[in-house]
């Protein structure tokens, strides 16, 4: 999995996160072509 702000590399979806969070602070763990947001109540949804 491929850091999507920096694009380093990453062997599992959990250490990907912990770089997100450490490096990345206040952004989105998820690119904006990977959320959909609801029509109906505008919550902003991952899909897979």
């Amino acid at each position: 999995m491929d850091c999507h702000q920096c694009g380093e590399h990453f062997e599992t979806q959990a250490a990907c996160m912990r770089h997100h969070i450490a490096e990345h602070p206040r952004t989105s763990f998820f690119s904006s072509t990977e959320r959909h947001i609801c029509e109906i109540c505008g919550a902003s949804l991952a899909v897979s």
